[in-house]
């Protein structure tokens, strides 16, 4: 085994004395890990529909690492589980502010604003969602249905055949449901 005369010349140790100082600074590299753990373990409440679990892991995320679009994603579309659209849309509109393209937030942005029925805010976010990803085929069924409930139903109509060409389930089960509408 060799031995080091200096921290420096020894890549290992080196390496630890920079891990160290930086742990000592507070940059949040060991927050970073424990957010990540808690932003998962938010995911996994919310897949559980325990939403209210959920919104405290993402809690204890967003006060470890508050620079994580991923921690008010989450948060926002347990909100929204929660009818606590205030909160979402906060979140959604965080999440925004620190990743401005996040075809995710805007579907489920829009989710919401389909929830309260404001169509037309929900279509602008469908929109926007398939600017940034055009094969978010959820996205498509869903600015379909909105289209739909909004009255335009051969825009509507025209969305959700496009979902269920992409193989979206829920879109293909609502066409047969509609097979007789013209």
């Amino acid at each position: 085994m060799r031995s080091c005369r200096r921290a420096f010349s020894c890549p290992g140790l080196f390496f630890a004395a920079i891990l160290v100082l930086f742990l000592f600074l507070g940059t949040g590299i060991a927050d970073a890990s424990s957010a990540a753990r808690h932003v998962r373990q938010g995911e996994t409440y919310f897949a559980l529909r325990q939403f209210q679990e959920a919104v405290t892991e993402f809690n204890i995320a967003a006060s470890e690492d508050p620079r994580d679009y991923e921690v008010y994603l989450g948060r926002g579309k347990a909100y929204s589980e929660l009818h606590q659209y205030r909160e979402a849309f906060a979140d959604f509109d965080h999440a925004l502010s620190l990743k401005k393209r996040c075809a995710r937030v805007f579907y489920h942005r829009g989710r919401a604003w389909e929830a309260l029925q404001d169509y037309p805010r929900a279509i602008a976010d469908f929109d926007r969602s398939l600017e940034i990803r055009h094969d978010l085929d959820h996205a498509l069924f869903h600015r379909g249905l909105a289209r739909y409930a909004a009255g335009d139903s051969l825009g509507g109509k025209k969305d959700i055949q496009a979902a269920s060409a992409m193989k979206n389930s829920d879109a293909s089960v609502w066409l047969e449901m509609h097979a007789s509408e013209k």
